[in-house]
């Protein structure tokens, strides 16, 4: 049996939630393929335990991608973005 004591040290430690932000279309089974890899990274990548990752994915018309995604996420905090995207002259030109 667990200890309340050892579970607040783990909610303490609670790392990861990682929000994934893809264009609208993709199957419920590729995004479910798509959460299972990222987890599976994350878990040994940043030696946590299984039980402390969450992975959400939210789909973005493309239509609204530029104002939800671009804008306030690639370039509102540019100091979190460790791999730039290809399409920044092209989404630049139709903000």
């Amino acid at each position: 049996m667990t200890s309340s004591i050892s579970r607040t040290a783990r909610r303490d430690n609670a790392v990861p939630h990682i929000l994934v932000k893809v264009r609208a279309g993709y199957t419920e089974a590729r995004k479910a393929r798509l959460c299972a890899a990222l987890h599976k990274a994350i878990v040994a990548i940043l030696d946590c335990p299984s039980f402390d990752v969450s992975v959400g994915i939210e789909d973005v018309r493309p239509a609204d991608w530029v104002a939800r995604v671009y804008e306030p996420d690639i370039l509102g905090k540019p100091d979190t973005i460790y791999k730039q995207p290809g399409y920044a002259q092209k989404a630049q030109v139709h903000a």
